[in-house]
């Protein structure tokens, strides 16, 4: 597994919003395809020439983007994969619309914890919907959960996040918080995290 350690950490998402910019050549008009913000698309393309090492957009007088050949390359390799993407997203999408897959993640730290262990025993016992957990960087959470790539982020401490809600799963030994987008369909979720981390 040595081989793949140095390998660039990609995700689905900065694909899709590169292929989004690239037919728009737009940072506004590719985040209302995506149902996000300009900020937001902006932010994750030039993270994306950080770990790609090569400029993706330059902007011409009239205000456009224009593709470099550095982009064009890429989105020429991005078709089969986008679109296989796009039917794994839709068909989780579709379940999860359903109410049968809950989306629960946390750092990698987090998921090695004796703490996170019992919780998600606990959590599945008393979920009434098939439980997915994933792992996110503690950093990158927020966009995580604003742009629905998952439902719940479980984290050590305990602090205020802007535009989301914050549940406290302290018990007496350790301090652990929930995060979850506001006005979630699952209205009886902070109910149930509560009751999964202090074992009721």
């Amino acid at each position: 597994m040595d081989q793949y350690q140095n390998l660039p950490k990609i995700t689905f998402r900065q694909l899709e919003v590169l292929r989004a910019v690239h037919r728009e050549q737009s940072y506004t008009n590719a985040a209302h395809d995506l149902r996000s913000t300009r900020g937001n698309v902006k932010r994750m393309c030039l993270e994306l020439e950080g770990i790609l090492g090569g400029t993706l957009f330059g902007s011409e007088e009239s205000g456009t983007l224009k593709p470099t050949p550095f982009a064009d390359a890429m989105v020429a390799q991005l078709g089969p994969l986008i679109r296989s993407v796009r039917k794994l997203e839709d068909a989780v999408a579709m379940m999860h619309e359903t109410g049968r897959v809950l989306r629960l993640a946390a750092s990698p730290e987090l998921f090695e914890s004796s703490w996170f262990t019992g919780f998600l025993r606990r959590f599945r016992a008393k979920c009434p919907f098939r439980v997915c957990c994933l792992m996110f960087d503690d950093r990158r959470f927020q966009s995580a959960l604003l742009n629905a790539e998952c439902d719940v982020f479980l984290n050590r401490g305990l602090e205020a996040a802007e535009k989301l809600e914050t549940v406290d799963l302290s018990t007496s030994g350790e301090q652990h918080s929930a995060y979850l987008r506001r006005n979630h369909p699952y209205t009886e979720l902070k109910t149930l995290l509560e009751s999964a981390a202090h074992g009721i």
